[in-house]
């Protein structure tokens, strides 16, 4: 297989791969742990967990976008 046709279809399994990672940690604590849920109020704890949602979900989208903006050498 040619080494550019590779190294594409790596960078798409490594952004599928990041996004899933990124979905199922926020699913875990925001559902499991019940971290999304909002009561009679909001509380720390789900500040916390929206804040961290946002912040990963920018640095997961700026990753993906530097990822497949530069001819980033993959180690494969």
């Amino acid at each position: 297989m040619d080494k550019e046709i590779k190294a594409f279809f790596l960078r798409i399994v490594n952004t599928i791969a990041v996004i899933l990672l990124w979905l199922f940690i926020n699913m875990a604590l925001g559902l499991k742990l019940r971290m999304a849920e909002i009561g009679s109020h909001i509380s720390w704890i789900n500040w916390l967990f929206y804040i961290w949602a946002l912040l990963t979900g920018i640095a997961v989208i700026f990753y993906v976008k530097r990822l497949w903006r530069n001819k980033i050498k993959l180690p494969y």
